[in-house]
């Protein structure tokens, strides 16, 4: 609009000195009307060059500038980083991952009672042949269960290390029975033969245990001595179940490790007619940090669903205790997103965020040309 103002200002002024230059001519004032024929040449190259423009069309280049700074911060705003770098502190019912390297999974832990199931070959302490005996009978799948005098007794059964192949499964459950949890391995599957290793576990026992075995025909107890005899079993392609009950103080320590797969949920299956199998979050509460973005916390409520997937994650401390498994760890995560599967939301930073922890001399920067740019070509539109 300002444009055709200017336009229509410039035809009149040079209508009025066509008037001047008629009048002063047939009034033989030849000077005045030389000077009006000078204006008036100039008048029509600016009014011919003014046309000229208006024939172009509208500049759309402040038009584009705007449109563009708005989507990029619009991108800015919305896009999210694809990893991130984050911190956990996490109390839980259960948990799974998948192990990452060859490290033992427990350290020797003091126990009341321990059941190990999924066992393919158990060979108990040479220098008690009756239990050799009854092993050698068996040609199914075995289950041993030990238990000791109590807490205060003098027996004892010791769970030494745990080494686990690399991708294997854990899973540590809490128990409804007052210090019990159970672990879950899963071998390694090898995906080329699809074969598996074999996983082994030592049971130490020392004094008077009770012992359940096949073929046993009923729950033995058995005097072992004051010097530790040896269990050496070893599961097969299935899953090997080992329930664990401690003594006082109560709790067992994972090692620091580099794990994969995690996952926060837990599993309930119940029979009425039909099996129905229901998962639901483990998390009893904690907090993850965002390490990539200032530390930002995300504070979890019990019962709240988490998921994420892992690229680069390390078990830092791994504690299970008086029904809790406390967890800490850290690493680089992808996908993080709280809620229920596809209706989850994303709590993973957006590039903005990203920007403002990491680059904020360069986002400051940016913002500062952008405004100069928007606020220049809004300008120059309004002028036009």
């Amino acid at each position: 609009m300002r444009a055709r103002y200017q336009a229509r200002k410039l035809e009149a002024l040079l209508d009025e000195k066509l008037t001047s230059f008629s009048e002063n001519a047939a009034d033989g004032q030849f000077e005045a009307a030389a000077e009006d024929f000078s204006r008036i040449e100039q008048l029509s190259k600016i009014v011919a060059l003014d046309e000229e423009i208006a024939k172009r069309g509208p500049n759309l280049f402040p038009v584009l500038a705007l449109a563009a700074s708005l989507v990029i911060a619009t991108v800015l705003v919305l896009a999210r980083v694809p990893t991130v770098d984050a911190s956990f502190d996490l109390s839980l019912a259960e948990v799974r991952f998948v192990t990452n390297e060859d490290v033992p999974l427990i350290g020797i832990t003091r126990l009341e009672e321990v059941g190990v199931s999924g066992l393919t070959k158990v060979s108990p302490p040479l220098d008690v042949p009756s239990l050799n005996e009854v092993v050698a009978q068996s040609d199914s799948t075995l289950q041993v269960h030990f238990q000791s005098g109590g807490p205060l007794a003098t027996d004892d059964i010791t769970v030494p290390h745990i080494i686990l192949p690399i991708g294997t499964e854990v899973s540590i459950v809490s128990t409804d029975r007052k210090l019990g949890y159970e672990l879950k391995l899963d071998p390694a599957r090898v995906v080329r033969g699809q074969s598996s290793q074999a996983l082994a576990v030592e049971v130490q026992v020392r004094g008077r245990i009770r012992l359940t075995m096949p073929f046993l025909t009923s729950p033995t107890t058995i005097d072992f001595g004051a010097a530790p005899k040896k269990f050496s079993m070893e599961g097969g392609a299935e899953r090997l179940n080992i329930d664990l009950y401690l003594r006082t103080p109560p709790a067992i320590e994972f090692y620091s490790q580099n794990i994969k797969n995690v996952v926060l949920r837990t599993t309930e299956q119940f029979s009425r007619g039909e099996s129905l199998v229901l998962t639901r979050s483990s998390v009893l509460g904690g907090t993850i940090y965002l390490d990539s973005v200032g530390a930002q916390k995300i504070d979890l409520r019990p019962g709240e669903p988490i998921s994420f997937d892992t690229v680069n994650y390390r078990l830092d401390s791994l504690r299970v205790s008086d029904g809790v498994i406390s967890m800490k760890a850290h690493g680089t995560i992808s996908n993080l997103c709280r809620g229920e599967f596809a209706l989850g939301q994303s709590m993973m930073p957006t590039l903005l965020q990203w920007l403002v922890a990491r680059q904020p001399l360069a986002l400051l920067w940016g913002a500062a040309l952008w405004l100069y740019g928007v606020s220049t070509s809004v300008w120059t539109w309004h002028r036009r």
